[in-house]
């Protein structure tokens, strides 16, 4: 029983009557640039970007201290995610309608970039284990559509169908995502690793599934839908799963998570809804129409709410079942929350508007404040 495999691991919802109170700290930008602030590893360093007109400069931010990322002479870049070793992982290339490509940033100052000889599509995710892996369409000189792994070991690609898109890699290596069969008008969940056979995950006869994330004990997180076919002159040539159903796997048998009382749910696609206790996050209509953000536990789903708005979509949740994201007010505006004790809490009350992207296991949160003057990087904290 899924309930049982994750008793074992769970813990409470953090505790305390009192609200929390949120610090802000602002992140260094240089005079004259916007930046963001997309990810932050257990020892509160943060990944992200500055950027002014077409020059955009990945950074790493060490507490008070920005530090540029090296991109040479291209004038364009970001950085994504910060696994705790400090990597960062990002993209680096001569802007629009130019050839891009990724790069790992490593603690130590070394460099490794990544999808030479291939069409790169888009960044994906970054492990512990200074493992990344990202999307490519096919190979130049021909193949087809996969995922390449970064330090490079392969372009991996299921035998008789197209990996349509990857979401997550997990520790061990295994990149989860969806497999299209063009033949046999199929879209299986899937799971592939270097060097070894994709495994294709049971779903129910005459549906469509795909892989997000990974979580503990071996457990795999995705969702059932309906996939959608785009076609061109020359045929069908694109496949998208429209999720309908978020489900978890555990080893041969899948669980579906249900919903807030309406039709549809769906786990986050971040590589950051699931939690090392088993935590769940995701999105789901209501029995109102409206979407809200949901955490799965022990077979239970819980509607997080909103900041008085109609929806809300988390972003990231920590391994104590917080979680952070954005949610429409009152007013319309769209704000960042923490998510804590089963209180919603506005990160960013007297502002237009706010994005938090991602939190750690010490309560720092990294996200975005917008203003008249632009966007600015931040770190909420949250004291107790």
């Amino acid at each position: 029983m899924l309930t049982l495999l994750l008793a074992s691991l769970l813990v409470g919802d953090p505790a305390g009557a009192a609200a929390p109170r949120i610090v802000t700290v602002a992140l260094p930008v240089p005079a004259g640039y916007t930046g963001s602030a997309e990810d932050i590893n257990s020892s509160g360093q943060v990944a992200g970007s500055v950027e002014r007109g077409a020059t955009r400069q990945p950074v790493r931010w060490d507490g008070s201290t920005r530090v540029d990322l090296p991109i040479g002479e291209l004038p364009a870049g970001g950085a994504a995610e910060i696994n705790d070793a400090g990597t960062v992982f990002g993209i680096v290339g001569g802007g629009a309608g130019t050839y891009n490509f990724a790069r790992l940033w490593r603690a130590d100052g070394s460099t490794e970039d990544c999808a030479a000889g291939y069409y790169f599509t888009g960044l994906l995710r970054l492990n512990e284990r200074d493992q990344s892996v990202l999307e490519t369409s096919q190979p130049r000189g021909g193949g087809s559509n996969g995922v390449l792994f970064c330090p490079a070991v392969g372009h991996v690609t299921p035998t008789g169908g197209y990996f349509v898109r990857a979401y997550g890699i997990d520790d061990a290596g295994r990149v989860g995502g969806g497999t299209v069969f063009v033949a046999e008008r199929k879209h299986r969940p899937t799971i592939v690793r270097p060097g070894a056979d994709p495994v294709y995950l049971p779903i129910p006869e005459g549906t469509a599934g795909h892989v997000y994330d990974f979580g503990p004990a071996g457990t795999v997180v995705g969702a059932l839908g309906q996939p959608t076919l785009s076609s061109g002159s020359s045929g069908v040539w694109g496949f998208t799963l429209i999720p309908e159903q978020a489900v978890v796997w555990v080893g041969d048998r899948m669980i579906r998570l249900g919903t807030l009382g309406g039709p549809t749910s769906a786990p986050l696609t971040t590589g950051r809804g699931v939690n090392r206790i088993g935590d769940i996050v995701g999105t789901s209509v209501t029995a109102s129409g409206q979407t809200h953000g949901f955490r799965w536990r022990l077979g239970r789903m819980t509607d997080i709410g909103t900041l008085g708005g109609p929806s809300s979509t988390p972003a990231a949740v920590d391994d104590l079942g917080q979680i952070v994201g954005t949610s429409t007010t009152e007013s319309g505006e769209t704000h960042a929350f923490l998510w804590t004790g089963g209180r919603m809490i506005d990160l960013a009350p007297g502002e237009t508007a706010s994005t938090a992207t991602a939190i750690n296991n010490r309560g720092q949160i990294a996200g975005s404040i917008t203003t008249a003057d632009g966007t600015r990087p931040v770190v909420w904290t949250v004291r107790r």
